[in-house]
């Protein structure tokens, strides 16, 4: 990212980083499923654990 700010002559990489990377609607709800799945991955490990231990 400093190669492209030096590039482009900007004198702080935030304003090369909020000029050119945008996120897609796409790409922020892939994230999001994503976040969702480990997290009901996780609740499922945990409530496993839980009945092995009762």
């Amino acid at each position: 990212m400093a190669i492209i700010q030096r590039l482009l002559g900007h004198a702080h990489v935030q304003t090369t980083i909020q000029t050119y990377i945008h996120a897609s609607d796409e790409t922020i709800r892939g994230s999001w499923e994503q976040a969702q799945s480990k997290k009901k991955w996780e609740e499922e490990i945990n409530n496993d654990t839980e009945q092995i231990g009762n």
